[in-house]
């Protein structure tokens, strides 16, 4: 009895050495892709020297709270009549780590559609088109996880012929300028992106006069 008693923990240990190094190789590998997900998402977002060459006393400030993140920047530079423009956001999507990383990705997909594509600059209208374009792959998914999907984001536009004036648009995210030592909440409206925001929300927009 004392032998097979020893034969069983013997076996039972076995067992579950052998369960540990199973979830340790599938941990491993889950975190793996993640990792191979964070490289594929860093590849997507702008370069920081393009746009400090742009404004070059700028910074940009982004720290993932999990190896991928919800949250991204996007600027871009548009020539449309011979006039340049370019537009940034700060975006800040559903959820963390993975589902707001797939989020991030389709965001980050329709502005340059919008934008680089169709050649909207109007902030105002580029939410108002991706917040319809978002609600239309949302309905096209058939889940029933998608009824708070969507994303907050502020987002300028500036005439490089005319820098002093930069135009303005946010969804759930504001604008703070400062002049004379001065702060000034520029607020947004207060809907999101997708989620319970009707798709045919009008999106205001304001301009403001810049000083150096």
């Amino acid at each position: 009895k004392n032998a097979d008693s020893f034969f069983q923990l013997i076996n039972a240990n076995s067992i579950l050495s052998e369960q540990k190094n199973i979830i340790q190789q599938q941990n491993t590998d889950i975190t793996d892709s993640i990792q191979y997900a964070k490289n594929i998402q860093e590849a997507i977002l702008p370069d920081p020297e393009l746009f400090q060459k742009m404004f070059p006393e700028s910074f940009i400030l982004y720290l993932p709270k999990a190896i991928v993140s919800g949250d991204f920047y996007w600027y871009s530079q548009v020539e449309i009549n011979n006039k340049k423009y370019i537009l940034f956001c700060t975006v800040d999507c559903t959820g963390h780590g993975v589902p707001g990383a797939f989020m991030s990705m389709i965001g980050n997909t329709l502005l340059n559609e919008i934008i680089n594509v169709k050649k909207i600059i109007s902030p105002s209208k580029v939410l108002f088109e991706l917040n319809q374009s978002i609600h239309k792959m949302l309905k096209s998914s058939n889940t029933n996880f998608t009824a708070n999907d969507g994303m907050d984001l502020a987002l300028c536009c500036m005439n490089l012929d005319h820098p002093q004036k930069l135009t303005f648009a946010g969804a759930n995210r504001s604008l703070i300028h400062l002049r004379n030592s001065k702060m000034q909440k520029i607020s947004a409206d207060r809907v999101s992106i997708g989620g319970f925001t009707d798709e045919n929300h009008s999106f205001s927009e304001l301009e403001l006069e810049l000083e150096k």
